[in-house]
């Protein structure tokens, strides 16, 4: 006949439950099975008439309960964190674009402090040739303001070629990190950016050839009230050293997915602040947040 002692299997079921708050499926899966072993011992030895019996009822079962509850919790707890989590990464994310969004308009201010003259303080256009042609992006233009390391590439351009010759294509891959917002999936390598210049008739950058210079006293509807650079989706980013286009109708692009979560998109205002505008915007506003000097009023924003 056995003699009486408590259970070994309902001791080490306790003690993995114990440890499963903290290691979750690593133990809780081994107190479970090592409890319910336990109760069956302890279960059995009763029915043998064994004197004494098994001890450690208790133990296992509060060693199945600890590990059963921590080990099912866990999922859910999961679960529930989980979008909290992203939630955070992507808040992250667009708080470091907005950062880049406000080096440009810091860099693009610098710019027109160097080109004051006449009263006013001009702002970057696209790098044009003798012709008017735009041959490289303003985003190459205001490099030398950023720090020294981007005023060095902006020394290895060849500003009377344009974006796409041999030698400047070379560069496309040395795109600053600035250029690149981190929600973004588009690789570095591909040297494209979201980042664009707000482009069309009356806006920041108009479309003659050569473009026109604006200077702050042209922004008569106000300089926080307009914007000069937007965050359009992947679908619509462009080449960083390449001159902006003309930008498509804003129902075009409203439409596409953005690259935030929540359906938003960064915006630079001329005064150099910044803005993140919901793509559910209406495409009349987004028109009067554009121009410089149309006397109309973006009451969305």
């Amino acid at each position: 006949m056995r003699t009486g002692g408590t259970n070994s299997f309902a001791i080490w079921s306790l003690v993995l439950g114990l440890l499963s708050c903290g290691l979750s499926c690593l133990t809780g899966i081994p107190g479970l099975v090592l409890g319910l072993m336990g109760l069956s011992k302890i279960q059995e030895s009763e029915l043998a008439g064994e004197q004494p019996p098994l001890r450690g009822r208790g133990l296992a079962i509060a060693g199945v309960v600890l590990s059963s509850v921590t080990f099912l919790t866990t999922p859910v707890l999961i679960g529930l964190l989980l979008p909290a989590v992203q939630q955070g990464r992507e808040a992250a994310r667009r708080s470091s674009c907005g950062n880049n969004l406000k080096q440009i308009g810091l860099a693009i201010h610098m710019f027109a402090d160097k080109n004051a003259r006449g009263g006013d303080n001009f702002l970057p256009t696209d790098i044009c040739d003798r012709n008017g042609r735009p041959l490289l992006s303003w985003r190459v233009a205001i490099l030398p303001y950023f720090g020294d390391e981007e005023a060095k590439l902006f020394e290895q351009f060849h500003l009377d070629e344009a974006w796409d010759s041999p030698h400047n294509l070379e560069l496309l891959r040395q795109m600053p990190s600035f250029y690149g917002c981190p929600s973004s999936t588009l690789s570095p390598a591909e040297g494209k950016t979201s980042y664009v210049g707000v482009r069309g008739e009356g806006y920041f950058l108009d479309l003659d050839e050569p473009p026109s210079e604006r200077g702050f006293a042209q922004f008569r509807d106000g300089t926080s009230r307009t914007a000069m650079v937007v965050e359009l989706p992947e679908a619509f980013a462009v080449e960083w050293t390449r001159p902006d286009s003309m930008m498509p109708d804003p129902e075009v692009w409203l439409d596409a997915p953005t690259h935030h979560t929540g359906g938003v998109f960064g915006a630079m205002m001329a005064d150099g602040s910044t803005r993140f505008l919901s793509s559910r915007v209406s495409p009349q506003s987004l028109r009067a947040m554009f121009t410089i000097a149309a006397g109309d009023d973006a009451d969305d924003f």
